[in-house]
């Protein structure tokens, strides 16, 4: 998910670049290049369908081979649509490399927050897939930074460079991929029990005594994971069609709030408002939002999930009907225009706060055990489309109606406020069980915080010993500090169980 964060904006720099402009655009008889409108809304939206791609392989794989081989391919399909892009002649080329690229995010999207939901207890559920955004904010704020360097070179190197720097995340993650633990759960469902004991050992560390290791298997056991596969039918059927349209509503209020807008076109947006400080611009807004995107990871287990995805998501509405409102002022003033900054730097704290990483927390949490891997399939293929559509219609919106545009995500974010404040229960510090049980009772979504399950919490600690996250993050069972580092390092990475062992 690094590398995902690190595409969208580095790309977006990288094509606001003249020598990138001048190797994939069309020049004029002045020797000015740019991409076409048409180009750049291919390049930006064609590798949304590899990512959908990506989605319904990795399914597949996860079901059959296990969910650690998932992250094999990962590596595998970052190393080629990367090298694919740096030595490209034609946009072709270029946009291919990307759609791999992507068809990578879309295999992250599905299963990581599955493979996290598997194997965290209850107690760190949210902050683990919390990461998945964190790490999409890093990548951000580390493609800003590179845009801020390489644009100011003089040849093919300026993009070049921002282009090649994601072989690194993948080759990383290669050398981590063997401490990597299946999943408990998808053992089980094997009848591979003893392997299953094994790696929730791993997982648990030394939190997890003999005692709770047996309480836990037990449960997994019982659990509706080791029963029959339902069908596609049943992703549409009773309770499971609420849990659906909940997974569906979180994924979709990720892409349909502005964070295409902001993300993909920002700096291009700030480079026709004339401003020459446009890479300096994007890297302070995501600087800012990176330590809110911290932040957040730590208080999601604590706060909830219904205060920050509804507050968040009004705060995002508000903000871009400021960015709506400046661009209703004829030759409005250099301080009018930094309103404008001033609205995408709020909004980025407000989309980091809410459904930026809740929206992968509600995936991992409202989707049933038994069609567990349809249902995150549906739901990322939903949102995959609708960022498919928005990143296609946005050249062409900021071409008509520039700014304005904010007034039309603003409208969305505050309909899916309200969808939020409806539909999605608060679910946090509940197990899996504990969630299905609520479900199929019918619980009211504004009664699931208080609501009292008889089930015991799937947890790895006991229940008078439960610690914050942070504490739990530093105990790992290996006792050197390399080891610990080392450990802590793959977690920046979403290999989220790795961070626990």
């Amino acid at each position: 998910m690094f590398n995902f964060g690190y595409d969208m904006l580095v790309f977006g720099g990288v094509s606001a670049m003249p020598f990138f402009n001048r190797k994939f655009g069309v020049c004029n008889g002045q020797g000015v290049c740019m991409l076409t409108q048409g180009t750049l809304a291919i390049m930006n939206s064609t590798p949304w369908l590899g990512k959908l791609v990506g989605i319904w392989i990795a399914a597949p794989i996860a079901r059959w081979a296990g969910r650690k081989p998932v992250f094999a391919v990962i590596i595998v399909s970052s190393w080629i649509g990367v090298a694919l892009q740096i030595s490209a002649t034609t946009a072709i080329q270029f946009t291919i490399g990307r759609v791999i690229c992507y068809g990578m995010t879309g295999i992250c999207a599905s299963v990581l927050p599955m493979y996290i939901a598997e194997t965290a207890p209850a107690q760190l559920r949210g902050f683990l897939v919390a990461q998945m955004h964190l790490q999409i904010a890093l990548g951000q704020i580390v493609a800003s930074a590179v845009n801020v360097s390489t644009s100011k070179l003089r040849s093919q190197a300026s993009w070049m460079i921002p282009i090649g720097m994601q072989f690194l995340m993948p080759t990383l993650m290669a050398f981590g991929y063997f401490w990597l633990v299946e999943s408990p759960r998808w053992l089980l469902s094997q009848g591979r029990e003893e392997q299953a004991t094994i790696a929730l050992k791993k997982l648990r560390g030394r939190f997890g005594n003999e005692e709770n290791i047996r309480e836990e298997l037990v449960q997994l056991t019982k659990g509706d994971l080791n029963q029959v596969k339902g069908p596609w039918k049943e992703v549409f059927q009773g309770t499971n069609l609420r849990r659906t349209f909940i997974s569906t509503i979180g994924m979709a209020g990720q892409q349909i709030t502005g964070q295409a807008f902001i993300s993909q076109y920002g700096i291009i947006f700030y480079t026709r408002m004339g401003f020459t400080n446009a890479y300096e611009l994007g890297t302070i807004g995501h600087a800012i939002a990176l330590v809110v995107s911290l932040f957040a990871a730590f208080v999601v287990d604590s706060m909830g999930r219904r205060p920050l995805l509804i507050t968040g998501g009004a705060g995002q509405a508000v903000f871009l009907f400021m960015v709506g409102a400046v661009a209703c002022v004829a030759n409005p003033s250099w301080p009018v225009k930094y309103l404008s900054v001033v609205g995408f730097i709020l909004w980025g704290i407000c989309f980091a706060l809410s459904w930026a990483p809740l929206s992968y927390i509600i995936l991992s949490e409202a989707t049933s055990i038994r069609v567990i891997e349809k249902t995150n399939l549906f739901s990322v293929s939903i949102s995959t489309l609708i960022a498919l559509a928005i990143s296609a219609s946005t050249p062409a919106l900021m071409t008509s109606i520039g700014g304005k545009i904010g007034f039309i995500y603003g409208g969305l974010a505050i309909m899916m406020a309200v969808l939020a404040y409806i539909v999605i229960p608060e679910m946090k510090g509940k197990s899996l069980e504990e969630l299905d049980i609520l479900f199929k009772r019918r619980t009211p979504t504004r009664e699931f915080k208080n609501a009292i399950v008889d089930v015991p919490p799937n947890s790895f600690v006991g229940k008078d010993t439960l610690a914050p996250a942070w504490i739990l993050l530093l105990g790992p069972t290996h006792s050197s500090a390399l080891a610990c580092g080392f450990h802590f390092f793959l977690l920046s990475m979403h290999l989220g169980s790795i961070g626990i062992a």
